[in-house]
């Protein structure tokens, strides 16, 4: 069996490296100890070697503006990322530089979370509350994070800080359309120990007014059945073992039930969902001051009931995944980093449109190399990976990325990455319609951009600009065959742009202004007939953007925050033939917060106003946005760092 032999391979690989790491380890130790908190192996691929793409991290400001959101509702606030929401509490997909829904990676702790049976990942599932980091990674990154990463990647990451004490939180928050919402977590961070317990809970009916364009009177309506009830878990364990050693436990349990609401064109609906899911991963990873070593594992648990009397439809979709690496960063000489990784993936699941249980089976090994000069003006990477899915060998993905610091604050940076995407088990699978002679979709990408950063005494600007490419052949559509739908690898999506961000800031005493604004250009067409006289060829796709804008404004004096949030969506089209089309929309936001420290504990209070120029708009057709909304809430903490600030 593959797998069995991939086992092998991974036991002596690791087995040899974890020798090699003894060996360099006892003839360093005496020079060098690194210390572990330093250097986060599980990091190494998105920090060290996504050389010459572009990369944005969400500050731990914006976190916190946004910690009783999902990752879909910040994505959408906060970013340039489209973000296809099917309504309130619905399912949301993102799609990034013109690709689909399945196309973008999402990742936790390197984990992929895309779902083995359609290839997407429902972002509104994800609580901002329960990320450390969320980091953006734009353009193609096969080689690095494997399958699906042809438009970018998203890292919702969680990241232990040991000696810092105790800390509890408990936080409520209440707003418009019956949405409440309740969060409490638990740290105790020793020496040696890092435990962290997060559990969060929010319900909303989702009844917010829209006018309904689809009648003759345009009436103000509300939007019926869309509530939703959202509970979640998130358990972290952390123990050092001496100096360089560490081992770590997390588990992730959530349940959501939600009422699907009806689109515009429908009077009523009374179909419900009900997601759950359990993830379980634990790793170990050891360090030295030639070799990190690490070995982590995951299992992940999905059920999905889908129930819809109006249809008589009662399906029940259920997937498990097992996933191991085994990976390795080995630094032979100064400037020199080498990573090199093994990866076996299982993935099973079942539904009532299978007519046997399906699986796939993947062993992947993937190695890069990165070189930085003894200045640092220059990094350079290249990486490689070859997989092997259900016992047949895939062609190799490569990648190189240059960054170079012309001068001083000045960097010129450039990519080329092989992407790919394994058809899903229902693009092989389902019944009637599933195709098991289906290629992978396979292209390349491309960037170049610069970013250039000015400081002068208090005030700092910098901007970025960048142009990408991406040709994407063997592209998956499900086309009518008769009387089923079936998928194929017709389309070949050619999708190019520019994106470009201004940053600017002030700081002076007790107070700081920081402006941001961004916009992006994205033209993703598809230049291949689905069949003759076909339409949509040289067409935009649907519902992506040519135009994004966004803006940030925050304004901080001692511990009072006002940050206003500007967001410009471009008109999308609703048909492949480019004659339909949404409309675009602008949306703003008001946040507004103030902590007070007093000795070991802390008191935020805030408030914010979404949508606060009430614009009436549509993410996908005939379901509409939602209108102005308010929101209070309230943290109370007791922390072991707090001393009495208030003076300050």
């Amino acid at each position: 069996m593959p797998f069995r032999s991939g086992y092998k391979i991974a036991v002596f690989i690791l087995s040899f490296l974890a020798a090699y790491s003894s060996c360099t380890a006892q003839k360093s130790l005496t020079d060098t100890v690194v210390p572990l908190r330093e250097v986060d192996v599980s990091a190494a691929r998105l920090d060290v070697f996504t050389v010459g793409t572009k990369v944005v991290r969400i500050d731990s400001t914006d976190l916190g503006t946004c910690k009783t959101l999902s990752l879909a509702d910040m994505l959408s606030t906060l970013s340039l990322v489209a973000v296809k929401s099917y309504g309130a509490g619905s399912l949301a997909t993102i799609s990034m530089r013109g690709t689909g829904a399945a196309h973008v990676a999402v990742l936790w702790n390197g984990f992929s979370l895309q779902s083995p049976m359609n290839g997407g990942t429902d972002i509104s599932l994800l609580p901002v509350f329960f990320a450390d980091k969320v980091t953006l990674q734009y353009g193609g990154a096969g080689a690095l994070f494997g399958s699906g990463a042809l438009g970018g990647s998203i890292h919702f990451e969680n990241k232990p800080s040991f000696n810092r004490g105790w800390n509890i939180s408990i936080g409520s928050a209440a707003g418009s359309f019956d949405d409440y919402s309740g969060q409490f977590s638990a740290l105790f961070s020793g020496k040696k120990l890092v435990s962290s317990t997060k559990i969060f809970y929010n319900s909303a009916q989702n009844n917010y007014p829209f006018t309904n364009i689809t009648l003759v009177a345009k009436p103000i309506s509300k939007l019926q059945h869309a509530a939703i009830i959202s509970t979640g878990l998130l358990q972290e364990n952390y123990l050092k073992i001496g100096n360089n050693q560490e081992i770590n436990i997390r588990i992730w349990c959530q349940d959501e039930q939600r009422q699907i609401p009806p689109l515009m064109v429908k009077p009523y609906s009374n179909a419900t969902q009900d997601d759950r899911f359990a993830r379980l991963s634990a790793g170990w990873q050891r360090t030295s001051a030639k070799v990190d070593l690490q070995l982590r594992s995951g299992l992940f648990y999905d059920i999905q009931h889908y129930e819809n009397p109006d249809i008589n439809t009662d399906a029940l979709l259920t997937s498990v995944v097992s996933s191991t690496d085994a990976e390795s960063s080995f630094r032979p000489a100064k400037g020199h980093i080498i990573n090199a990784a093994l990866n076996l993936t299982y993935a099973q699941a079942s539904s009532d449109n299978y007519s046997e249980t399906a699986e796939q089976q993947k062993e992947s090994l993937f190695v890069s190399w990165k070189y930085v000069t003894k200045n640092g003006n220059l990094k350079t990477a290249v990486s490689l990976r070859e997989e092997v899915v259900d016992g047949t060998l895939m062609n190799p993905v490569p990648a190189a990325g240059i960054e170079w610091n012309l001068f001083k604050s000045f960097k010129v940076y450039a990519n080329g990455s092989g992407v790919y995407r394994l058809p899903t088990l229902n693009d092989r699978y389902w019944v009637p319609g599933g195709n098991r002679e289906l290629k992978p979709e396979q292209g390349w990408t491309e960037e170049l951009g610069i970013q250039h950063q000015i400081n002068i005494k208090s005030f700092t600007t910098s901007y970025e600009i960048s142009a990408f490419n991406s040709n994407i052949h063997n592209w998956i559509i499900w086309l009518p065959m008769d009387s089923y739908w079936s998928p194929r690898n017709l389309l070949e999506v050619w999708s190019r742009g520019t994106e470009a961000t201004l940053n600017g800031g002030f700081s002076k005493k007790s107070w700081h202004v920081k402006i941001s604004a961004s916009i992006n250009y994205v033209k993703s067409t598809n230049q291949k007939s689905k069949y003759e006289n076909d339409a949509s060829v040289g067409k935009q796709l649907i519902y992506v953007p040519q135009i994004s804008a966004f803006g940030r404004l925050e304004i901080g004096w001692h511990n009072v925050q006002l940050i206003y949030l500007h967001s410009c969506t471009g008109g999308r089209y609703t048909t492949s033939d480019n004659t339909f089309f949404l409309e675009p929309y602008q949306t703003g936001k008001i946040y507004l917060s103030n902590k007070f420290h007093l000795q070991h504990f802390a008191i935020e209070i805030y408030g914010s106003i979404s949508n606060i120029w009430n614009t009436e708009y549509q993410s996908i057709a005939w379901m509409p946005g939602t209108g102005r909304s308010f929101k209070v809430g309230i943290v109370l903490t007791a922390d072991g760092r707090f001393k009495n600030d208030n003076s300050k």
